[in-house]
């Protein structure tokens, strides 16, 4: 089993235009796997709509599991259920930051990550 805890890998909070999503695009290792978030965030109301993908190996395409649809204050989770890889991916909010926590048996393996991704207040909220 292996568990990892990793601290927001953004500088800064995104620059977005007031009333516009912020665009993730975001790959976090799991494992021998990838996670593949894709989606906006809505920073006003902590809104999502995030595409959920997982790719095994390298060399294969990424594989649709799920999407993470809601309000990141309340936490959104989808499951995930393919051949070489089960379990749950969480998208939250945490004091200000947007995270993700993965709990996936992957090739017979269970891997335990929460991942910060990046700050939740706009830049323009940082200096106020």
């Amino acid at each position: 089993m292996s568990t990892t805890t990793v601290e927001t890998v953004s500088s800064g909070p995104p620059n977005v235009q007031e009333g516009k999503p912020f665009n993730l695009n975001q790959n976090i290792p799991v494992g021998p796997a990838s996670l593949q978030l894709r989606g906006p965030v809505y920073l006003s109301s902590y809104d999502c709509d995030i595409a959920v993908a997982i790719q095994v190996l390298p060399l294969t395409p990424a594989i649709k599991v799920g999407n993470l649809k809601g309000n990141l204050q309340d936490g959104v989770t989808t499951t995930v259920k393919i051949a070489k890889a089960n379990g749950s991916v969480t998208l939250f909010k945490r004091e200000d930051k947007l995270w993700v926590r993965a709990n996936l048996l992957i090739n017979g393996a269970i891997h335990n990550v929460e991942f910060g991704i990046m700050p939740l207040r706009k830049r323009s909220e940082e200096k106020a």
